[in-house]
């Protein structure tokens, strides 16, 4: 419920970390995963919050 589309948007600067992982527990849902997920694997990309990610995990 934490996770929000708008949220990942305006998340591209240190709290992306965050943000990617409360993505990815909600990737449950359904119209609004396509867009957590695109903005999941622009973060991914980065690579720096691929690493946050692990950590945290």
């Amino acid at each position: 419920m934490i996770c929000r589309i708008h949220t990942c948007s305006i998340t591209f600067t240190g709290y992306t970390a965050m943000i990617c992982r409360i993505h990815t527990c909600s990737i449950t849902f359904t119209r609004y995963t396509a867009m957590i997920c695109r903005c999941h694997s622009v973060l991914n990309v980065a690579g720096y919050i691929n690493s946050h990610v692990r950590m945290s995990r």
